[in-house]
């Protein structure tokens, strides 16, 4: 399976070209339940949940705005990448077992 990229943003790009080889680096484990099919796409779904991650990290870590939209923007900006990286977890965990 060739690895195809996920879109990806700006901020996102670095990781991208930091890991793109990582996927062909996976080496099967012996007796290890997950096909490896299934390997290629845990490791795509683990790789975007990085990029999320690494994307909205930066505006975690600053100091809360004083106006009250502006929290709760970035507070729904949170809630948006914790729910998509949740899903990736869930689909992740779903293909190994």
């Amino acid at each position: 399976m060739l690895h195809q990229p996920l879109p990806t943003t700006r901020t996102a790009t670095k990781l991208d070209i930091d890991f793109t080889t990582s996927v062909r680096m996976v080496r099967p484990v012996p007796n290890d339940p997950a096909p490896d099919c299934n390997r290629d796409l845990i490791q795509e779904l683990c790789l975007e949940a990085g990029r999320i991650m690494e994307d909205t990290s930066a505006e975690l870590a600053r100091v809360l705005p004083h106006s009250p939209r502006e929290i709760a923007l970035r507070v729904e900006r949170f809630r948006e990448a914790a729910e998509t990286i949740l899903a990736l977890a869930m689909a992740a965990h779903a293909l190994t077992h």
